[in-house]
């Protein structure tokens, strides 16, 4: 829980850039062939809207019943990007960072 509420207030992927290869309608707005968009997902992260008044705040709890559980739809939490192009060590990464977490907390007692 700890961890994935760092990566939610820190992502490791700040910004994701996508550009749009055809003419693409997404509600009100339409976004022509060969635009460039990027997502910055920290902001997407802190949003109220999507996380409530304590968007700021650590707060691991909200993890307590899994990601799936902790945000509105699968798109709103993002810490590694989505979709094909997805980091390829995210899996490592989490791995990584766990080990580490062991070995800090097994120092210090």
């Amino acid at each position: 829980m700890i961890l994935q509420e760092v990566l939610r207030l820190y992502p490791p992927v700040p910004v994701v850039a996508r550009g749009s290869t055809q003419t693409v309608k997404l509600g009100n707005l339409t976004i022509p062939a060969g635009e460039h968009l990027k997502l910055l997902i920290a902001e997407l992260h802190h949003d109220p809207e999507i996380r409530g008044d304590d968007a700021k705040e650590f707060k691991p709890q909200r993890f307590s019943k899994g990601i799936s559980n902790a945000v509105t739809n699968s798109s709103s939490f993002v810490p590694f990007s989505w979709g094909s192009r997805i980091y390829i060590g995210q899996n490592f990464a989490m791995i990584e960072a766990k080990m580490v977490l062991a070995y800090k907390i097994g120092t210090w007692t």
